[in-house]
């Protein structure tokens, strides 16, 4: 494979956002130093991390 660094950074990427988007519909408590994270934040960084995917995996193809 030509690009497969990209293939695989896309794959490992979509599976974190599958992560925050399955985090955000079981409304699960996330907490970090004794705060405890939004579950919007899932919402939005799991938007932002499959369009980072998909970008990878179509950079790959080309």
């Amino acid at each position: 494979m030509k690009n497969a660094a990209l293939y695989t950074a896309g794959a490992i990427f979509g599976l974190v956002s599958l992560a925050h988007l399955v985090r955000y519909f079981r409304a699960d408590e996330v907490l970090i130093g004794g705060y405890s994270i939004p579950v919007l934040w899932s919402l939005i960084l799991g938007v932002v991390i499959l369009g980072l995917a998909a970008w990878m995996i179509a950079a790959a193809r080309q």
